[in-house]
């Protein structure tokens, strides 16, 4: 297996604080028309692999094996359709190799599915298995939501054909433990959403929702699950900016999952006041839409994050700090974290499209 080349380090970092100190970037030698990556662990070594996913006549995503240093092997690649969505990593059958899902957004009048890859632990994966959902998806999230152990995946959608306003859905597909799913079932949601997330947002052991619409902008709904794979609407708000993205992370170390959403003007966090209810903490404005990597990226006991080409640093009165990072004329598309050469600090991956290039920052911990 041979590793992949890496470029010559690239300055990362302009004024960060002492405490961090992100100072090694690497580029990947350039892959064709990247549009983001994600991690898992596709081989079950311990050591944390890239997928990524890749647009042009035909969709590709490219397994690239973790050398437990913050380096890759040669990538391993599959076809895949061409409108999908970034790729959800998860065990769907319990064996310790990450799968993959992916739900393909092909225009309307085709035919909505999602599809299934089950890794075969070396990087490559099995034939996949594409399912008609009958429905037009704009997310999914694989959690157990019956409680039976076994993964499920929970699909956000629309109704196919032309548009009709609060007519979304949401799909529950059982898993039986194998890598196959029971014929989804159907509940109406009355909003039409677009970006979805999983977590006990109410502490009753209960995975539950959060799911953006993507018509009211800024509109979002706790749909709380009853252990079935089926759920209650709960409590709604709305948030400051027109919202393109959800996350969940205990951004104040209560042990309660808050939310982040994400927008063209910047991030905003919103506490978890408990019983799945929310409220509005604070916001951060950037130039630009990414995707945003939360980490506590110095140990400081308070969540970071790293978007485009800043680092927003935590601080203890729940208020961001920005950092600009050195650059060229990156195009960051994609940003997310995971902890790349085994040293217990959270390093950075980011795709540019502009260069078509995945690049890879090495935590250096707190100095």
């Amino acid at each position: 297996m041979r590793t992949v080349l890496l470029l010559a380090p690239l300055a990362l970092v302009a004024c960060l604080p002492p405490a961090v100190t992100l100072s090694q970037n690497y580029a990947l030698a350039p892959r064709p028309n990247v549009t983001d990556a994600v991690t898992g662990d596709f081989n079950g070594d311990g050591k944390v692999d890239l997928l990524v996913h890749s647009v042009d006549a035909r969709g590709e995503l490219t397994v690239m094996l973790g050398l437990g240093n913050g380096q890759f092997a040669d990538g391993i690649s599959t076809a895949i359709a061409r409108d999908v969505k970034v790729p959800t990593i998860a065990d769907l059958n319990n064996d310790n190799f990450a799968d993959v899902l992916v739900i393909d957004q092909t225009p309307y009048p085709g035919t909505p599915t999602i599809t299934v890859l089950i890794g075969n632990g070396d990087g490559t994966f099995r034939q996949p298995v594409s399912i008609t959902i009958g429905a037009s998806p704009t997310g999914a999230r694989v959690a157990d939501f019956n409680g039976d152990g076994k993964k499920d995946i929970a699909i956000a959608a629309g109704r196919v054909g032309p548009s009709v306003v609060g007519t979304g859905r949401l799909l529950v597909m059982l898993g039986h433990g194998d890598g196959t799913f029971d014929a989804p079932h159907t509940q109406e949601l009355g909003i039409d959403p677009a970006h979805i997330t999983e977590a006990d947002f109410n502490g009753d052991g209960r995975m539950d929702l959060a799911v953006v619409d993507g018509v009211q902008h800024g509109a979002t709904m706790i749909l709380l699950g009853r252990g079935d794979g089926w759920f209650d609407e709960g409590f709604r708000f709305y948030a400051k900016f027109e919202a393109m993205g959800i996350r969940h992370a205990d951004m104040n170390g209560d042990k309660l999952e808050d939310l982040v959403l994400s927008s063209n003007d910047g991030i905003s966090v919103y506490l978890n006041l408990g019983g799945g209810q929310f409220g509005f903490r604070t916001a951060v404005y950037t130039d630009t839409f990414r995707a945003s990597a939360i980490a506590d990226f110095d140990h400081d006991g308070i969540m970071d994050f790293a978007v485009s080409r800043r680092y927003l640093h935590g601080q203890p009165d729940g208020t961001y700090r920005p950092f600009e990072i050195a650059h060229r004329d990156y195009d960051d598309s994609f940003t997310v974290s995971a902890d790349l050469n085994n040293d217990g600090w959270p390093d950075l991956i980011s795709t540019d499209r502009a260069h078509q290039e995945i690049r890879i920052a090495l935590n250096r911990g707190a100095k």
